[in-house]
């Protein structure tokens, strides 16, 4: 049982998704939900390739419409995420000892949720500034690529994308000349060179800035060890406590602690991995 995504030629942008075990299916498919939702029979008929024609019949008489179905096998997300998995290990041994952050929010204005995303990768050299890297496989498109870029130029002082041969040519007709560029093997996903250095800026990936990752159920016994009561820890707000747990142990105690909290972490969107030998070319 294969699944595909069909788009109703009124609109490409409807998507839907069925499962079925071959295109046809797929496409017969949409057809009996279609005349059941629209109270009249549909018929779907093979026009070459990924495309359908579609027939409406309406008090016995069949009325061709300009209408049209493309039905195409959706894309593989499992595979997709080993993909994204794998280029994020060989990255990050790229760099060499430091810590390694996955999915770290990314916020060029709090106020403005259109503009918060995630990084696919920020690294915390234990020598030289942040590094946020936005990794593109073969299976990826480059679709949310410009909106993505502002999010890393106001957070982290090096900025690079990481992409296949497939999409190199492309990302360089919109991508700052301040980023850097990573090439990755399509298959490995291993990092074949740096064909661009990326030009350094502010590094603001702060102590208070990564303890936004931190959860009420991270913060709270971190709290207690410090011999704050548990009524008041409770009673904060996680601002407040990360903002308690600073000025009780100093910006490098801080951090250490909030890494170490991140890297404890299985099976979560927000992880942290220490890196400790350079595989740096």
């Amino acid at each position: 049982m294969a699944r595909w995504v069909l788009m109703d030629g009124e609109s490409m942008r409807r998507r839907f998704y069925v499962e079925a075990p071959t295109r046809d299916a797929a496409a017969e498919l949409w057809a009996k939900n279609h005349a059941r939702f629209r109270h009249y029979p549909t018929r779907v008929t093979p026009a070459g390739g990924h495309w359908y024609d579609v027939t409406h019949t309406i008090d016995g008489q069949a009325c061709p419409m300009p209408r049209f179905l493309r039905v195409v096998r959706a894309p593989d997300q499992s595979r997709r995420g080993l993909d994204e998995a794998s280029a994020q290990g060989a990255v990050a041994a790229h760099f060499g000892p430091g810590w390694a952050l996955t999915e770290m929010a990314l916020y060029a204005d709090p106020r403005h949720y259109r503009e918060q995303g995630r990084a696919d990768l920020v690294l915390l050299p234990d020598s030289g500034p942040s590094v946020g890297v936005e990794i593109k496989t073969d299976r990826d498109s480059l679709y949310r690529c410009k909106r993505q870029v502002p999010l890393y130029d106001v957070l982290v002082a090096r900025r690079y994308l990481a992409t296949t041969p497939r999409h190199i040519e492309k990302a360089l007709t919109f991508l700052p000349e301040a980023w850097g560029v990573l090439v990755l093997c399509p298959d490995t996903h291993a990092v074949l060179e740096e064909c661009r250095a990326p030009e350094p800026g502010p590094d603001w990936v702060t102590t208070a800035y990564l303890m936004r990752e931190l959860w009420s159920q991270e913060l709270i016994p971190a709290l207690l060890a410090t011999g704050m009561r548990a009524t008041p820890a409770r009673r904060m707000s996680n601002g407040q406590r990360a903002h308690a747990l600073l000025q009780h142990h100093g910006d490098a105690a801080a951090r250490a602690l909030t890494l170490d909290l991140l890297s404890r972490r299985t099976g979560t969107r927000v992880t942290a991995t220490r890196l400790e030998n350079s595989c740096q070319t």
